[in-house]
């Protein structure tokens, strides 16, 4: 029948940094606001070769009070060979999570940007 996950998480933060603290590029500032996210995963029952194929979609909104949000989608396939010791994975993501970055300053900005990946995994 195959194997069905879900995960969602949501995070509320609490920082209290004076505006000059975002004035520095190099300031590793955290927010005030939220964060949430929900991935949704399927493992095949039918084993390909050495391995599963296990299809998944994610979506991620990081939403600060005083800078723009930031949200991206992302879907892919993993091929599972060996649970979390061997898999290869591709993936596609949109979305400006990774443009705006960690600067939390509230004149941030940064594109929507559209990426494939193709990711390997090997633990020994």
């Amino acid at each position: 029948m195959g194997v069905v996950t879900v995960n969602g998480d949501y995070k509320q933060f609490y920082a209290n940094y004076s505006p000059l603290a975002f004035a520095d590029p190099d300031c590793f500032c955290i927010f005030d606001g939220k964060s949430w996210g929900v991935t949704g995963l399927y493992l095949l029952p039918v084993k390909v070769g050495i391995g599963q194929f296990q299809p998944y979609g994610r979506f991620t909104s990081v939403q600060p009070d005083n800078s723009s949000k930031r949200e991206e989608i992302e879907a892919g396939v993993n091929y599972v060979i060996s649970g979390f010791n061997a898999r290869i994975s591709a993936y596609y993501q949109h979305g400006d999570l990774r443009t705006k970055g960690i600067n939390y300053a509230p004149d941030v900005t940064g594109d929507k940007v559209d990426v494939f990946k193709l990711a390997f995994q090997l633990q020994m």
